[in-house]
Order: structure tokens, then sequence, then C-alpha cells
């Protein structure tokens, strides 16, 4: 039976099985180029948590082919799931073909060569590897604007570095540990967009000596764990029903967390789909085209209920066949389910901020007559009733990261 028909009639076994036993039920069970087993091993990684990922990195420290193999689907995994385009390599090397583990492309156009290397007990051919990327230039597949990435199985790689250090392409090559590669996928996943850029340039050879770059990710990736997605409420629209002064303090983190998970598990119950985190408040299923964002408001002392609602959200969301704007507030036993089909019919009657630019819309609901209503401007309010669903407070369960 194929792997994704198996684990479609034992849901409980995607998080479940041991790396060995996943590779044993792939095609034939030997990971080889352009065979069925590393396809279906590729589309199992896309359904598993981060935190199984991770353990998986864990388990190729036992050594063994197919699990060197496997590592390599892994790290490329992790790129794809950084957001960057991946074209897959091949696990051994072939006559008149470019070896390579796999090429990583950043928004900027910006090509990494992939080498994946269990270990450095051993020196590397540099020039080997930086004959693949140049074949891969002159053969078009990359352009010039390129460099190549060493990912290491284990984090002691001194004798590595010096060799890198000490060669003429040490201002092309960057090495890092599958761990660390980890930590940034979990950066991402915890944090916006902001820092997304930034992860791909940590990622690209550059001149140390200056330390700004690396500060500004730390800098923005602790802003974005500590921060709140409440929107802070415009003082320059007089006609937007701003609540009074006497508003409550703002939520913690925890508060904040708690609301978004206990609203992604009852989507994912409700919906019938395995939600996976692209960000702090964006997710996307697993199996099938379906995404949502997530949005947390406190309840303010009128009642009423802030959001903000993001371009790049809506972008998001767009690009997906069915998706939802989820918003939740802390202690409530009920969520509003928005489809992004309904939500874009009226956001031309939303309040926006800044004004002119629309950085992003105002979702306000306010409940009157025991129903919820979407306040717009110069224009009635909307009933948002019909989008409701319950959620039990007490299932802090959590939408697996």
């Amino acid at each position: 039976m194929p792997l994704l028909q198996f684990l479609a009639t034992n849901p409980e076994t995607v998080e479940a099985m041991p790396l060995i036993q996943v590779l044993n039920i792939c095609g034939d069970g030997k990971l080889k180029d352009d065979s069925v087993a590393s396809t279906e091993f590729r589309d199992y990684l896309k359904l598993v948590s981060t935190e199984r990922l991770q353990q998986f990195v864990n388990s190729c420290l036992v050594p063994g082919e197919k699990l060197w193999h496997a590592l390599q689907d892994i790290v490329n995994e992790i790129g794809r799931r950084l957001e960057l385009s991946v074209t897959h390599g091949r696990y051994q090397g072939v006559q008149n073909q470019v070896g390579f583990d796999g090429i990583w492309t950043t928004s900027t156009g910006h090509s990494i060569v992939i080498e994946v290397k269990t270990t450095d007990a051993y020196r590397i051919n540099l020039d080997t590897i930086e004959g693949y990327r140049k074949k891969l230039v002159s053969s078009q597949v990359i352009g010039e604007v390129s460099s190549i990435l060493l990912v290491v199985l284990r984090e002691d790689t001194g004798d590595l570095e010096a060799q890198v250090r000490g060669s003429r392409y040490a201002w092309g090559i960057r090495i890092i540990s599958a761990e660390a590669l980890m930590k940034l996928l979990l950066v991402k996943e915890r944090t916006e967009d902001s820092t997304l850029g930034q992860i791909e340039q940590l990622l690209i050879p550059f001149e140390y000596t200056r330390l700004d770059r690396i500060i500004d990710i730390t800098f923005a990736a602790v802003q974005d764990v500590e921060g709140e997605q409440e929107p802070e409420l415009p003082t320059d629209q007089p006609d937007l029903p701003v609540p009074g002064p006497q508003v409550q303090n703002r939520s913690t983190k925890t508060q904040i967390d708690e609301a978004r998970n206990n609203a992604l598990q009852a989507v994912q119950r409700e919906f019938g789909v395995d939600l996976k985190p692209r960000s702090r408040a964006k997710y996307e299923a697993a199996v099938g085209n379906f995404r949502v964002v997530c949005a947390t408001s406190k309840i303010y002392d009128d009642g009423s209920l802030w959001y903000a609602y993001h371009l790049k959200w809506d972008a998001f969301l767009a690009d997906a066949e069915e998706s939802y704007m989820v918003l939740a507030a802390m202690g409530m036993s009920k969520i509003f389910v928005l489809p992004r089909s309904w939500i874009s019919d009226t956001l031309s009657d939303l309040w926006s901020t800044p004004r002119e630019m629309a950085s992003y819309y105002h979702l306000v609901l306010k409940p009157e007559d025991d129903k919820w209503w979407l306040s717009r401007r110069q224009l009635p309010p909307l009933d948002v009733s019909p989008f409701i669903l319950s959620v039990p407070i007490d299932s802090a369960s959590s939408v697996t990261a």
C-alpha cells in the first residue's frame, strides 16, 4: 500500500513512526534517485510537525546509508519550510550530471548550492564542490549570484571551518549545523514575515567584521516573539468608534498563545484538516489547498474586539482554494471563522491604517442583541454571527509546530 494511502487510513501514525520504519514502507524501502520510495518519503516529510522533523535529524546520527540519504531530504524539507525555492539533488553521483544535494533559491534570486555532510572526520574536496557550482552556472541552472552552504549533522565542525577559512573559497562557502538550521526554522515559525528576509541573508556569505546583520535578526525575532498581535488603536480617524481610555491591560504572550491554540484546534476539528505553521499567524493544511490566518484580541471594556487584517495576510489567503481569517479572543468560548472571499468583498468599507496606504484594515466586532457585528465606515454593520464556531476554552492542546 502506498505510504500516503496508508497514512490516510491510519492518521495517528503520521507523528508516531520512527524514521527507519517510515523509510521501510516507502516504495520498496530503498531511497534511490527517481524512485517511488524517494517521492513518497518527500511527500511524507511535508506532513510531519517541526518537532518530528527535529527528531528525524537526531535519528540520522546513527550510521547507515539509508539514513544519510534521508538526511538530505530532511535538510531540503527544512529549506522548503523556510519558504525558499528548493530543487532536490541526487543521492549518488552519476557521470555527466552535476552532483549536488540541493539548490535553494531566495526571494531575491540568490542560489545556494547545498552540500549535506554527516561528519567532518575527513577533509572535503572544496574544489569539487565549487566545481559543482560553476557547472550549474555554466549550464544556466543557477545564476552567477550564488554560493555554497555546507550543512553538517554534527556541531563539532572545527576542522571543516579551518579548511574553509584557509581556502580560496572562504568568501563563497558557509557552514551550518542541521541543529542550527532547525533553530532558524523555529524562529521563522514563531515570528512574523519581517524576519524571513533576514533569515535568507544569514544563509548567504557575508563579511562578519560588522555584526549588524546578525544583531538585526536577533532583535527582530525577540521583538516579534515578545510582542503582541493586538493592533494599536488609531487616534487619527475620528469616525472610528475607538473604545474609551479605560481599556484592559495588554494581554500576555501566554494568554495570546492559549487563545490562538484553542482556536486552531477548533478549526482543525471543524474542517478535518491538519494545520502546520508558516509563521506565528499563518497556517496551512498539510494536505489540500487550505489556509488560515489566526489573530487574537482582548475583550475591551465596551465588549468590543479589535483585530488587524494585514494585506500580506490577505495575499497569503488569496493563494489557497479555501481560506479563512480566524478571530479569537482571550477567555471567550467562541471564535469567528470568516471566509477570505467574504472579507475581500467588504475591505473597501473598513477603516485602514495608515489611511492612505492601507497597510492593514481594522476588523472591529461588537456584540448587540445577542449577535456580533462587524463595524463599517458610513455603512450599517454586518452580522458575523453565522461565522461563529464554539471553542471549549479549557481545551488548551496546541497545534503542532
